[in-house]
């Protein structure tokens, strides 16, 4: 993937969102996080702006991994100056939290989404539910 991606920038081929999600996505499987946070990285230093969709497959990336300290972080960037996060990204966060053992930090993001009136489904409350349970 790291080769291909590369390869890109040797072609009139240019990196964009949906090249980055794809390549991101790849490392769900392989458990690179790592791997995946660098490409992310070399992305936004070629100017690609990340769509909700490429931060929604690094977050999920980032869950399979157990990272919830980064999928949190990544979460809270979009916040400030990304696109805004949607139910996928949501559920991948508390899922994340689910997988670190993040009880009482799965109930302020469940809290918080509610406050907001932020669409909910049954991911939302069996990954809450699950960190509850697992904590």
């Amino acid at each position: 993937v790291l080769s291909l991606v590369g390869g890109m920038s040797r072609t009139s081929v240019p990196p964009s969102e949906i090249t980055l999600a794809a390549a991101v996505g790849v490392f769900s499987e392989s458990g690179h996080w790592a791997l995946a946070l660098a490409l992310w990285a070399d992305f936004g230093r070629q100017g690609v702006l990340p769509n909700v969709v490429a931060y929604g497959a690094l977050i999920s990336v980032l869950e399979t991994c157990g990272q919830w300290q980064s999928a949190l972080g990544l979460v809270e960037s979009m916040r400030g100056a990304g696109p805004q996060p949607n139910l996928f990204v949501h559920n991948s966060l508390l899922s994340s939290c689910e997988k670190g053992q993040q009880w009482q930090l799965s109930l302020v993001l469940f809290d918080e989404l509610r406050l907001a009136g932020e669409e909910m489904d049954g991911i939302t409350f069996n990954a809450t539910i699950s960190a509850c349970e697992k904590g």
